[in-house]
């Protein structure tokens, strides 16, 4: 019998949200990618994956390629979602799984609208965030992603929205009835 695994990594809270609206609508419970050591897997399982972007990346990126692997060579079918602040378009969704490694057409990959929170991120991340900020103003010539990123990252901020999820439970259901 098939099994639903869904697993994430939160820093701030808005991965987190997407787990547990996605936990309610599949009956699952949410696994903390760090908990995550070895887990068995088998043929017709569902591995969601999510976790937030840094940088146009995957936070946990090469954890994360190693257990889609893992899933994936085991027969699983696996979902990878992101979260971050920039908006979801066909470039983002393709820039991130790229850059995090995550090529493999075994999988399937989303990216989700997530927010920023200055007040729950590390001091390291905080002075990356400043230092960020600071390169995106020299600039010269801006884009309208550039300014929304900016701008988002200027206050705290939540784009999460529980009716995103609806394809990526639409996939997983499927994938688990056949």
């Amino acid at each position: 019998m098939a099994h639903p695994h869904l697993i994430i990594h939160s820093e701030t809270g808005f991965t987190r949200a997407y787990g547990q609206w996605m936990a309610e609508e599949l009956g699952v419970e949410v696994q903390e990618l760090s908990s995550c050591k070895s887990i068995s897997y088998g043929q017709g399982d569902v591995v969601i994956i999510g976790a937030p972007v840094h940088g146009s990346e995957l936070a946990e990126a090469k954890r994360i390629r190693r257990l889609a692997a893992q899933a994936a060579d085991a027969g699983a079918k696996v979902v990878v979602f992101a979260t971050g602040i920039t908006p979801p378009s066909e470039h983002n969704t393709a820039l991130v799984r790229s850059n995090s490694g995550l090529a493999d057409e075994r999988l399937s990959f989303y990216y989700l609208p997530g927010g920023f929170d200055p007040n729950r991120l590390t001091q390291v991340s905080k002075s990356l965030i400043f230092l960020y900020r600071m390169m995106m103003r020299r600039q010269r010539g801006r884009d309208e992603e550039l300014a929304v990123l900016l701008d988002r990252t200027s206050h705290t901020c939540d784009f999460a929205d529980r009716s995103c999820i609806g394809p990526l439970v639409i996939e997983v259901r499927s994938a688990l009835a056949a």
